[in-house]
């Protein structure tokens, strides 16, 4: 927009300028007929002898010859062309949506790269990505925005820029991951800043039975999101790989699992599950300690074969996840259901918040509630039905550990679908043995089925109905409390 109005702008200037030329600057204050320009001075006669018009008509005559400005004709006429030009180049760019970032030099887009509070111009840095990745980017220039993407993807706070000398507040964004991954790719970056910028992008998750009998099995699951990476065409690829597991620094059978992940943005899904054996291992509380082997394999990819082994990898390095593990006496059960009578009231009151109402919006039913009001004193893995006049509608299973804040919801059926007249139902919780068993993390379990009855069904036209009513419903508890 700016540029047009420029372009506009010199425009007009320059036809002002071509208007004053051609119209000259009054030398003297002779009349002179307007039509042929003939200097009257001294006629007599009412017509002009040169044309011949009536000099009596209105404004047949002006005062004063004029003589041309050849200096403001030029520079007019010059003004003139090159923004005409300017306006059709601009014009043309609109039309066919031409990136001008691609014609500016290699320093203008350093110099525009950042502003003075470390923010990222994100279509510099496209065009800076993309010449990185065609190699059209120098080493050095590629090296500098490499270490720069590094620093931005270990903080994610204050640190100091190479442009700047005071610290700044740099952010992410995904083409700095695709210029690291350019730079590892071209030579630029080594083996420390590769490993660097895999460990910084790869978050883990690493849970292990809290809980588990002498005789049983030690229940692990190890899954990889990647955050604060890059979206290039060809990712790097990492093999994770079990390298022992241990009790209180002795070693303990089992546990070996490896898959493979590609370091995208925002991806997880990777991962696997994996138990150990507890032979020997003594009750009481002990310390898990599982070593993990990263490889990367040559031209940054994983190995295909994982049973093949006629390759060495390219970068190893290695990481100890660790958990607090209370070992039960042998004979112990591995999942406790309780249904002491001391618990039932808690565990009501947190299924009452939870699934004390139920919103039908459209012919779905849903529970408002994200999560209990308070911490119940075991842990839930429980379907969820609901008992209407028309019949038993399945909805989830609720699988919440005693530690957790949240649990998950893992739908039974699809649209929940609730056609059923009722203004009230019964909602009932029924214990899922093999749903407790099946989750690391669930030992202490409410053994029996939660009934809720008399519960209210209120309908709504639409989801943001149903949204605002519960906001209003927990603003007027928080009020209450």
């Amino acid at each position: 927009m700016l540029l047009w109005s420029i372009a506009v702008a010199a425009t007009l200037a320059g036809l002002a300028l071509l208007v004053l030329g051609v119209r000259g600057r009054r030398f003297d204050d002779h009349p002179v007929c307007r039509r042929c320009r003939f200097d009257l001075v001294g006629v007599e006669t009412s017509r002009c002898p040169e044309c011949g018009r009536d000099l009596a008509e209105r404004k047949a005559v002006r005062i004063g010859n004029r003589r041309r400005r050849p200096a403001f004709i030029a520079c007019g006429a010059l003004l003139s062309l090159i923004s005409l030009t300017g306006v059709g180049i601009l014009g043309w760019a609109a039309a066919t949506n031409h990136n001008w970032l691609r014609s500016q030099p290699e320093w203008m887009l350093f110099m525009r790269l950042n502003d003075a509070r470390g923010e990222t111009d994100p279509d510099v840095l496209t065009e800076l990505t993309r010449r990185a990745v065609r190699g059209r980017l120098s080493d050095s220039s590629l090296r500098t925005l490499a270490h720069e993407g590094l620093v931005r993807q270990g903080t994610g706070l204050y640190a100091k820029s190479p442009y700047y000398s005071s610290e700044l507040a740099l952010g992410w964004h995904i083409r700095w991951g695709d210029l690291i991954v350019a730079a590892i790719r071209r030579g630029v970056l080594g083996r420390p800043e590769t490993v660097l910028y895999a460990r910084n992008a790869m978050h883990h998750r690493f849970e292990a039975s809290p809980i588990v009998p002498a005789d049983g099995a030690l229940r692990m699951l190890h899954s990889v999101e990647t955050l604060d990476a890059g979206n290039p065409p060809a990712p790097i690829s990492v093999h994770v790989k079990t390298r022992g597991v241990y009790i209180d620094n002795k070693p303990v059978a089992g546990g070996d699992v490896e898959f493979v992940l590609s370091i995208w943005d925002s991806t997880g899904g990777y991962g696997a599950r994996a138990e150990a054996t507890l032979n020997g291992v003594e009750p009481g509380m002990r310390r898990l300690a599982v070593v993990k082997q990263f490889e990367i394999y040559q031209n940054c990819r994983a190995r295909r074969d994982l049973d093949s082994h006629d390759e060495e990898p390219y970068i190893v390095w290695h990481e100890v996840f660790e958990r607090d593990v209370e070992v039960l006496p042998t004979g112990s059960p591995a999942t406790m259901f309780i249904t002491d009578p001391e618990h039932e009231p808690a565990m009501r009151e947190a299924a009452r918040a939870m699934y004390g109402i139920v919103h039908v919006i459209g012919g779905h039913a849903l529970f408002p509630a994200p999560y209990p009001a308070s911490d119940p004193p075991l842990g839930f893995a429980h379907d969820v039905l609901i008992e209407t006049s028309a019949g038993t509608i399945p909805i989830t299973t609720y699988i919440k550990p005693v530690e957790s804040r949240s649990g998950q919801f893992i739908p039974i059926r699809d649209g929940q679908e609730f056609h059923a007249p009722d203004d009230t139902v019964t909602v009932r919780l029924r214990l899922n043995a093999a749903a407790a068993r099946r989750y690391i993390d669930i030992y202490r379990v409410w053994g029996g089925d939660i009934v809720l009855a008399d519960v209210p069904v209120l309908r709504f036209s639409s989801w943001e109905e149903s949204y605002e009513h519960t906001r209003r419903r927990l603003d007027e508890t928080r009020d209450e409390k």
